[in-house]
């Protein structure tokens, strides 16, 4: 594929995911009452006053909101006091990893296109693998595992 053709094809991908994410953040129903509807279970982040954690929603009263470190049962508990929680917001693991592989791959192609437009035509198929591989594996890490795209804000206060 031709790094040109790749580049058109992934850069307004990779814009139109960013660009929506960040602005659907904060919708203007983003209560109490909107947490206390996702199913129990539910991966978010959680930012309080006293701590930030990623957990699974065990319960919503009205007063706080209760969340475990893990699916299973049994693990560490979280409770957070309404007054403390300052948002909760669902995480979006699969798209910030996707979008960061895409990414990668994209920077990957061009430093491929770069190193190979010297008009050396044979090199080009080989060259790219050692630069888009990487770079869409360093890409989807990064992104992946700090959920850079996360989700639409449930809670705001």
């Amino acid at each position: 594929m031709n790094a040109r053709v790749f580049t058109l094809v992934v850069t307004p991908i990779v814009t139109a995911a960013l660009s929506g994410s960040l602005l659907a953040q904060a919708p203007a129903s983003a209560s109490w009452d909107r947490l206390k509807a996702i199913p129990v279970g539910t991966h978010v982040h959680v930012s309080a006053d006293s701590m930030s954690r990623m957990c699974n929603v065990a319960t919503v009263a009205n007063d706080a909101l209760t969340c475990t470190k893990g699916r299973v049962v049994n693990t560490a508990h979280y409770t957070f006091l309404k007054g403390d929680v300052r948002s909760v917001k669902l995480t979006r693991y699969g798209t910030s990893t996707a979008v960061g592989v895409g990414a990668g791959a994209a920077v990957g192609a061009v430093g491929a296109a770069a190193v190979t437009s010297g008009g050396c035509d044979t090199l080009a198929g080989a060259v790219y693998p050692f630069f888009g591989v990487p770079a869409a594996i360093l890409g989807g890490v990064i992104m992946g595992t700090t959920d850079a795209l996360s989700g639409p804000t449930v809670y705001r206060r």
